[in-house]
């Protein structure tokens, strides 16, 4: 699960998915000593500025396969592009499922 890091540093998505997530919990990733900043630049990469094509080998190497915004965090996000589908929307949360094609 790939997920935008917010500044609340939440770490419920891991919790109650049971799955993996790229980049949770900051505040404890930094205490626990883990190199964090390569994975915030490469998620900050997929969110703004990577093209299309980049952007869909991150979700592959990753295994990435679902996508999980909050509040507004998809004002810029281009999930039509990456063949995703949004499967949930309740105006607080879009959770977005990566296609088999990627």
């Amino acid at each position: 699960i790939l997920h935008k890091v917010s500044p609340l540093f939440i770490t419920y998505v891991s919790f109650f998915t049971e799955r993996r997530v790229y980049l949770e919990d900051l505040n404890a990733a930094t205490l626990l000593s883990y190199d964090i900043d390569k994975r915030l630049a490469y998620e900050k990469a997929f969110f703004y500025s990577w093209e299309t094509e980049e952007a869909k080998n991150f979700l592959k190497e990753n295994k990435i396969r679902y996508i999980y915004l909050v509040d507004n965090q998809n004002d810029l996000f281009r999930w039509k592009d990456l063949d995703l589908e949004k499967i949930f929307d309740n105006q607080k949360v879009r959770i977005y499922q990566v296609g088999d094609k990627i």
